[in-house]
């Protein structure tokens, strides 16, 4: 987590329960996976249900999925934490950058699946309410004749150029392959990568029209034809 206060960075180790969101463990004490029970929801750190949120049976009883559903309702991960949390301290607040797992926005590997891939080095590429999640694989780019499009189910993202490479359009609409609504703020976190992605277009467009006016042949005009 980075603050700024005046012109100095803070970088503080403190990170986010995946459960319920508030800063109570710690990356200098193994992060995840450091096996601490947050005192808010009751929650143990999990790196295995961190990386496999549907998985039950890890430190917690709970899927870390079901223990979201559970704390929003009971205000623990299961029925059987109610009696060990508490309220928030002061300095234990929500990082405002966590929000709970949407299905609709990230996928996450099967816990059975044969094939599975090593641990990542940096396991911040498993947070799902980062950019930097290493399985936002329904980010799909394609370049197509009037530009770029994403496919950000449940929203179709469109990143056009005009003919003379002077400009750059962007659009959403909510795609069509499949049904379910979208919140107002999913759609904008959607919307703010696709923003991005427009500027890194924009970029991609100056550069290819400084290219292309660089390499351009400069024609004579041809002789007149004696009469």
């Amino acid at each position: 987590m980075i603050t700024v206060v005046g012109q100095t960075v803070l970088v503080s180790s403190r990170r986010p329960c995946p459960c319920c969101g508030h800063l109570v463990f710690d990356a200098d004490q193994g992060w995840p996976g450091s096996f601490s029970i947050c005192p808010i929801c009751f929650w143990e750190d999990d790196a295995i249900q961190f990386r496999w949120p549907a998985m039950a049976g890890g430190a917690n009883r709970t899927s870390l999925i079901d223990a979201q559903q559970y704390y929003q309702q009971l205000g623990a991960c299961d029925a059987g934490g109610v009696a060990h949390v508490r309220p928030a301290a002061a300095d234990e607040p929500l990082d405002p950058e966590w929000r709970p797992i949407d299905l609709a926005l990230e996928s996450f590997e099967d816990w059975g699946a044969p094939d599975q891939v090593p641990w990542p080095k940096d396991l911040m590429v498993l947070c799902w309410w980062l950019p930097e999640f290493w399985r936002r694989s329904d980010w799909h780019g394609q370049l197509n004749d009037g530009g770029w499009g994403w496919s950000v189910w449940p929203l179709t993202v469109d990143l056009s150029v005009d003919s003379s490479f002077s400009s750059v359009s962007f659009s959403a609409s909510r795609s069509r392959s499949r049904s379910a609504s979208v919140s107002r703020s999913r759609a904008v976190a959607v919307l703010s990568w696709s923003r991005s992605a427009r500027r890194i277009l924009s970029s991609a467009v100056a550069s290819s029209r400084s290219a292309a006016s660089d390499s351009a042949e400069v024609c004579e005009p041809a002789p007149a034809v004696p009469s």
